[in-house]
């Protein structure tokens, strides 16, 4: 069974919202840990929270609760939610198979939304009306796994190979280009590289597949598929795989295309007191992700008390590689890069995922700054920042 197979019969995972003592209590650059002691509708770093009793709010994730989603995870285990006042429920989505009200959730909610940039976009043209209120993820993490020994150097080396290319599942916006697929077939059409002139072969989020060599190469996420493999044992040493077996071809930087951001209604936005809401939520989320750039270890023990599908080794390679995604930022952690934006918009169209361009109100670039403003002397870029070597144990435990 794929591994994330499970979610079909997956309905709420509802963590339940209490601080805990991490095995580290000292956070990226002051004391990020959860207070006890703090006010209701205060954080421990001054913040004013939101207005009255504590607001209840969903996550809508589009995957199961996993290293993927560490920060969120963090931000409810260490009390961050609940230092601004909220109650947060995650939603788990399966990742292959995203209903078109996944990216339709209107004033009804859930009120926040974890999505690619591209199928976001796509829905919009089809009612949408979900904002872009933080970008979490400054790069890609896609990428085209091919062996070594096969002397592939670049994906224009794909041709005339059988190339794993992840399925839509029938698709979040259905009769468009499938949108899982797109920075790999774009970097392919650039080449270029028709459809015909290689063998484009629909496959689900995993590595089947290319490790029994029915596939030449496969698309991957850095911080999933990649660990797959190394996980796997390679039939002829008996050892599991390393990196020395692979080469990672990643989409042309033309090509890559924003991924996991923050989204919200613009209806439920333009409620009362909604907007403070949101601030508070992308605040605490960035704490998380904060704290788990600088205790990796401790957000490895957060997501596997939540619950997740996977093994320990698993989850700590996914939250180092995740990290590797988010810093440096640039621009400042949550803070839409324009130039991305513009390119995922241009790849997007081109590709067939889009007609035209989005309306200048597709994302909204003033709640991270406000998010952000009370935490001025936090390292917010991590300009410096390398993530770490992490090795996987046989099959991810």
């Amino acid at each position: 069974m794929n591994r994330r197979a499970w979610l079909a019969v997956a309905a709420v995972a509802v963590i339940a919202v209490s601080a805990c003592t991490p095995s580290e209590t000292v956070s990226p650059s002051a004391s990020e840990g959860a207070s006890s002691s703090a006010s209701p509708g205060a954080s421990p770093n001054g913040s004013p929270g939101t207005a009255g009793g504590p607001t209840t709010v969903r996550v809508q994730l589009p995957g199961p609760i996993d290293g993927q989603f560490a920060g969120y995870v963090a931000a409810q285990q260490l009390g961050y939610f609940s230092d601004d006042n909220l109650v947060v429920t995650f939603v788990p989505g399966d990742a292959a198979n995203l209903s078109t009200s996944y990216f339709s959730p209107g004033v009804s909610g859930p009120e926040f939304t974890v999505a690619p940039a591209v199928p976001v976009l796509a829905a919009r043209e089809h009612g949408s009306d979900l904002v872009n209120i933080a970008q979490v993820f400054q790069k890609s993490g896609t990428v085209v796994l091919t062996w070594k020994k096969d002397g592939i150097t670049d994906i224009c080396g794909l041709k005339g190979k059988r190339v794993g290319l992840w399925s839509s599942g029938g698709g979040a916006v259905p009769n468009l280009h499938p949108l899982d697929d797109l920075e790999v077939t774009s970097s392919l059409a650039a080449c270029p590289l028709t459809s015909t002139d290689y063998h484009g072969v629909e496959i689900l989020r995993d590595v089947t597949g290319f490790l029994d060599h029915s596939l030449d190469a496969t698309q991957a996420a850095t911080y999933d598929q990649v660990a797959q493999v190394l996980e796997a044992t390679n039939p002829t040493t008996s050892q599991q795989y390393t990196t020395d077996d692979l080469t990672l071809l990643s989409p042309t930087d033309r090509h890559a295309t924003l991924q996991d951001g923050i989204y919200a209604s613009a209806a439920w936005l333009a409620g009362s007191g909604h907007r403070d809401v949101a601030v508070a939520f992308i605040r605490a989320s960035i704490r998380g992700w904060l704290y788990c750039r600088d205790h990796l270890e401790d957000c490895v023990q957060f997501t596997t008390k939540a619950g997740t599908n996977l093994g320990e080794s698993h989850t700590r390679w996914m939250i180092n590689e995740v990290n590797g995604l988010i810093w440096p930022s640039p621009g400042g952690v949550g803070q839409l890069d324009p130039v991305l934006w513009q390119q995922t918009i241009t790849v997007a169209t081109a590709g067939g995922a889009l007609t035209k361009a989005p309306s200048l109100n597709a994302y909204d670039d003033s709640l991270v700054p406000d998010a952000t403003a009370i935490l001025q002397g936090k390292d917010l870029t991590a300009t410096d920042y390398q993530k770490g070597t992490v090795v996987v144990a046989p099959g991810g435990k």
